[in-house]
């Protein structure tokens, strides 16, 4: 049973109306002042307590039953309670249909007869109200509304859309409580000309070939008089395309029709004729010249030449290499030229000087990267450096003019043993690696940043001979050294520079490490041999110092940054490095002492 708050708020004004309705009545049955639409209320002692009541003439119109918008029974409900909290919502007439678009409130029921909105199903087995017999009023007939009232069953019909299960009829209504077929059939029309197409009452559409021998269109352009055959558009007569031209190639193109194509039909394959179409006659295929170049055909031949009509080349057997040490070359008259992998570690040349042990593996050479060590010999001697500073003392003819030099020594003072200091706590394993020691020729002299090779880790460096690995960032990006003397030589026991070169030494200044680098640098050092090996050595490092070098050097360490302007004013530039005519720096010579050492390799460096 359907159950609005519409309803409910009716019934409660419709009690409270009879209520005032009542009232009146009393009060113009037993009130002796006469006054309409008064009554006096009295306790039982007789004491008046109330005021008055006054019931306009629009409360009792309201309760007029001509003029009321709800049935009887809905005045009779008993089961609200007054103070319910409902909307007051109007309710249409018996009979009356809502507004196109109009859709009732939650749990309206139309009135008997009422259609609802499309897509509204009606409710069934309403619930009765409080104290109501309960009923099962659903009859399972879509087409009417189930309500249960005062436990007795009302089935209404309504115009509702249903299904009445014939799948070949659409539009189906209820009339009188009936499902009714509409009026509408389903269309089976599948499209297919080849088809007889029909509707079963119990199956819905149903489509059987049929309609053998009816014209129809398969779509193809090449294709005409198209029939039906078995429920298929069969293509009929195949379309001939001739444009009486012998020149031409005729063919048929699905979607597009005939196309002919000029000179198409006379090419023999034959690379040694020419193919021409002559219009009274048709295709010729007329020889080229003896020894016309052509193209055979096959990868593995060169000089391709016509002869007598046909097209041969010479094998070459060269014609597949593919430059590659790493491959086998060959070559199929088919498929072409095959390379071959060689077997993996085979020696090869990758063309690069900086690597070693170039191999080849999967077809390509590969080497390994060089860390430098290609550059030196193993066990080579060379000359460890155990204590390095500048000399207030000596001089050495820098720049061969005749003079001797060494205007840094103003200075010294300010240095004091920032290059000693590093070399005497083995921070710095600065090495004179002669690089043909023993030879009566001219030599290099490289320097070297080293350390200390695992096999002796524990060897005394600043006595004892020890063996050393280069630090590999004492070399460019080729192996070249990048601290030399180009030219030395031997006399006696002195070994004497004749052409001078670059040195870069490590210094380091309050724990800041900065380079000096010196040019036109040349050693001057007397050697004692042991069985042509040096046990030691003393002697001199001299060269060329930028001033502007120096003054930089000086800024990045805070105590001697006050004095680089000290040093600029001091220090006259009595060097010409770069050949111009003009002094760009001073003199310096080094106090050098030293032990003899061993090469065993190169260590690697960030």
């Amino acid at each position: 049973m359907v159950r609005t708050n519409a309803i409910l708020g009716l019934k409660m004004r419709l009690k409270r109306l009879a209520v005032a309705v009542f009232l009146v009545f009393l009060s113009t049955s037993c009130g002796e002042d006469g006054a309409a639409g008064s009554v006096e209320s009295q306790d039982t002692n007789g004491t008046d307590t109330s005021d008055d009541i006054n019931v306009s003439d629009d409360v009792i119109e309201d309760v007029d039953p001509a003029k009321n918008d709800v049935a009887d029974d809905v005045a009779q409900d008993d089961s609200l309670v007054e103070g319910d909290a409902v909307e007051e919502v109007a309710v249409p007439d018996e009979g009356q249909v809502p507004d196109e678009g109009q859709v009732p409130d939650e749990g309206q029921v139309p009135d008997e007869g009422q259609v609802p909105d499309e897509g509204q199903t009606p409710d069934t087995n309403e619930t009765p109200d409080e104290g109501e017999p309960a009923c099962n009023c659903d009859d399972d007939n879509p087409c009417t509304v189930d309500k249960c009232k005062n436990g007795e069953c009302q089935n209404i019909a309504v115009g509702l859309a249903c299904e009445d299960g014939n799948p070949c009829t659409a539009g189906d209504i209820c009339i009188d409580g009936n499902c009714t077929a509409g009026t509408i059939l389903v269309n089976c029309n599948d499209g297919n000309p080849c088809s007889i197409d029909s509707c079963d009452t119990e199956k819905g559409c149903i489509s059987t070939a049929g309609n053998d021998g009816t014209d129809c269109n398969d779509g193809d352009t090449c294709t005409s008089n198209d029939s039906c055959v078995d429920g298929t558009c069969s293509g009929g007569t195949a379309t001939v395309c001739d444009d009486k031209d012998v020149c031409t190639k005729d063919t048929c193109v699905d979607g597009v029709g005939c196309v002919f194509e000029a000179g198409q039909g006379c090419n023999d394959s034959n690379p040694c004729t020419q193919d021409i179409c002559d219009p009274d006659v048709g295709c010729l295929n007329n020889p080229m010249a003896e020894d016309s170049s052509c193209g055979d055909g096959n990868p593995c031949t060169t000089n391709d030449l016509c002869k007598s009509g046909i097209c041969e080349g010479t094998l070459d057997p060269n014609s597949c290499d593919d430059k590659n040490e790493c491959t086998d070359d060959s070559c199929f008259p088919d498929s072409g030229c095959k390379h071959s992998p060689v077997a993996n570690d085979t020696p090869c040349d990758d063309g690069d000087d900086a690597t070693l042990e170039d191999t080849c593996n999967s077809g390509k050479c590969q080497g390994l990267a060089d860390d430098c060590s290609s550059q030196i010999t193993p066990s080579d001697p060379m000359l460890k450096i155990t204590n390095l500073s500048v000399s207030s003392i000596e001089k050495m003819d820098i720049d061969g003019n005749g003079s001797m030099e060494n205007t840094i020594s103003l200075v010294a003072p300010f240095l004091g043993t920032a290059l000693s200091d590093p070399i005497t706590s083995g921070q710095l394993k600065y090495l004179a690696h002669p690089d043909g020691f023993g030879s009566t020729a001219p030599f290099p002299v490289h320097f070297f940043s080293s350390v200390v090779a695992p096999s002796n880790a524990a060897c005394d460096y600043q006595k004892n001979y020890c063996d050393y690995e280069l630090e590999s960032n004492g070399f460019d990006e080729s192996c070249v050294p990048v601290a030399t003397l180009p030219s030395n030589i031997y006399q006696g026991t002195t070994l004497k520079t004749t052409e001078p070169g670059l040195v870069i030494i490590p210094m380091v200044f309050e724990a800041t490490t900065v380079e000096l680098t010196i040019y036109m640098a040349q050693l001057d050092v007397n050697l004692t041999l042991n069985n042509g090996v040096c046990d030691s050595f003393t002697g001199l490092l001299g060269g060329a110092v930028k001033i502007d070098e120096l003054v930089a050097i000086m800024n990045q360490v805070p105590s001697l940054k006050p004095l680089a302007g000290l040093v600029e004013i001091l220090l006259t530039p009595d060097i010409d490095t770069d050949d111009d005519g003009t002094a760009d720096a001073v003199s310096i010579v080094l106090s050098a002492v030293g032990i003899g050492g061993k090469i065993v390799g190169v260590v690697e460096q960030p």
